[in-house]
């Protein structure tokens, strides 16, 4: 639910199936303008805009990036959109208007592959810039690419549109809209936006800059993604593609977008037409745990290839079960193969590589990576303490049990983090109660629910709060996580948990690690933190 949201008081978000007896009240504004101080588009303005939107979830609740349909199969979005993301884990909406009326406007497609600049980098954000296929083509009207490399004249008006935040104020709650809105700004030269200082400095050849020196207009958080246009002698042409920007219509600190004209021939390549899966991301996973993964390559586009070998990067992480690929032949245009992998995963971070070689020549080579984060099993005072049915895990810096039988965050260096992942939990609900004791804001409680981001807060509690979420997989996994991220030689914020309870759907007998407690029935879940170089997602 996208509703105003202060710092202390986090807001309920039922899209991630959290249900509330009762939750903080927050102050809603009704504000009739802006996406940052811009107007309500007109219903038919803009219909190439998409919504990117978490699968099975309205497209109001589940929007969080915006999008632009680019003809046949493809949506252009933000690289940061799609970060950490699976395909399977996404819908867009092409052409809504109003996201609460999804019933009558706009068509919503399933993601079958997401491919993300091979250059994106997540420190500063260049080429931040990602092709999203769609599960099938699309009959909608599409928006035309900028082909030019020539920079548009510094103070040449575009528009930027979005459902995105329209509070510039960082210390006021943020406001989302359901109806689509945008925003006309000036160009800015990349000289100019570089001397903003910070985070700006780093831009280059792949960004555009857009905005007034005093601010005022801008996008804002939940734009991510969105079209950035040019009315080019009568014709619609997109030439950005939402990035970030340092707060939102703050003074001298312009919005950044990933230039199209820069990033066009790379967005030609990823719409050819061969289909393949450029990342698989499992999340938290116990070690030693196979995992069997089969990829599938379709040649979607006018020219035949073949495939004539596949190797792994790491035979210890990645092995090659079977390669229907290699033994096809030619494939010609809507034919497909499969390779299927076997993934392990050791103790900490892992990212192994499949690269399949092709007769393509725009696509001599088609890796997909595999990435995991490896526990071990908890020591037996964490797992008893614990005391439900499924299986602990902890990394290099386990949680601990306290002196009054909570759990505790164990002892985590700078930049690293703290994990306790509860696996093999049946369907059903599972509810703790937490306590952030966090004084420097650069740490952080995380919460991950089958590999999926629930959100993160960083805040000192006086009381503990009660969280609650539905587990709908067959088996299913959370991971709770401390991360530290200050530079202080010794601090000693942590989190606190106790009561653990899973109610298995299949019977109304329920486990619990204690008896039931907690300071009032607050279900809510956490707030995603503001970002000093905020990515606008």
């Amino acid at each position: 639910m996208k509703i105003g949201m202060s710092v202390l008081a986090l807001s309920l978000i039922s899209a991630f199936g959290v249900s509330a007896t009762e939750t903080k009240q927050l102050d809603q504004h009704s504000v009739d303008a802006k996406i940052i101080n811009g107007n309500k588009a007109a219903v038919d303005a803009w219909p190439f805009m998409t919504a990117i939107v978490t699968k099975g979830k309205d497209a109001f609740n589940g929007q969080f990036c915006g999008g632009s349909f680019i003809g046949g199969r493809y949506v252009l979005t933000a690289a940061h959109c799609v970060e950490d993301t699976n395909p399977e884990d996404l819908d867009v909406v092409i052409g809504i208007h109003d996201l609460k009326k999804e019933d009558s406007q706009g068509q919503r497609v399933a993601v079958k592959n997401i491919y993300s600049h091979d250059q994106f980098d997540t420190s500063n954000l260049n080429n931040d810039i990602a092709v999203i296929e769609l599960e099938k083509s699309v009959s909608a009207t599409s928006v035309s690419l900028n082909s030019s490399v020539n920079a548009l004249n510094e103070g040449a008006q575009v528009t930027v549109m979005g459902w995105g935040n329209q509070q510039s104020n960082p210390n006021m709650g943020a406001i989302f809209p359901n109806e689509l809105y945008e925003v006309s700004l000036p160009i800015v030269s990349k000289q100019t936006c570089q001397a903003s200082g910070g985070q700006y400095r780093y831009i280059d050849d792949s960004t555009l800059c857009a905005g007034y020196s005093y601010g005022y207009q801008d996008s804002c958080q939940g734009d991510s993604g969105g079209p950035l246009i040019f009315n080019n002698n009568g014709v619609i042409t997109q030439v950005g593609v939402v990035s970030w920007g340092e707060g939102c219509a703050q003074r001298n600190k312009y919005g950044v977008y990933a230039n199209v004209a820069n990033l066009k021939d790379w967005v030609e390549k990823q719409t050819s037409g061969i289909s393949y899966r450029q990342n698989v991301y499992y999340g938290y996973v116990s070690v030693n745990r196979k995992r069997t993964q089969i990829l599938t390559l379709t040649n979607y586009g006018s020219s035949a290839f073949e495939v004539s070998r596949a190797v792994v990067s790491d035979a210890s992480k990645l092995r090659i079960v079977s390669n229907q690929c290699e033994s096809a032949g030619t494939l010609y245009s809507n034919q497909s193969c499969n390779i299927t992998v076997e993934v392990t995963s050791s103790q900490g971070a892992n990212n192994a590589t499949l690269t399949a070689y092709t007769t393509s020549s725009t696509h001599p080579t088609l890796s997909t990576k595999f990435h995991s984060y490896g526990l071990v099993s908890a020591d037996s005072q964490v797992t008893s303490t614990v005391g439900i049915s499924g299986s602990a895990y902890s990394n290099a810096n386990p949680w601990e049990v306290s002196y009054n039988d909570e759990l505790k965050a164990g002892y985590t260096p700078s930049g690293q983090r703290s994990i306790l992942l509860l696996d093999g939990l049946k369907p059903g609900k599972i509810s703790f109660e937490a306590r952030m004791y966090i004084d420097d804001r650069n740490n952080s409680f995380q919460i991950y629910l089958n590999g999926k981001s629930l959100g993160k807060g960083s805040e000192f509690e006086l009381d503990f709060y009660k969280y609650e979420f539905d587990l709908t997989a067959s088996s299913n996994d959370v991971a709770l996580v401390y991360e530290r991220n200050d530079t202080q030689f010794f601090t000693s914020d942590t989190v606190y948990v106790r009561n653990i309870k899973h109610e298995s759907s299949s019977n109304s007998n329920s486990e619990s690690s204690g008896s039931s407690g907690g300071s009032f029935p607050v279900w809510f879940l956490l707030a995603f933190l503001p970002l000093a170089m905020l990515r606008r997602r």
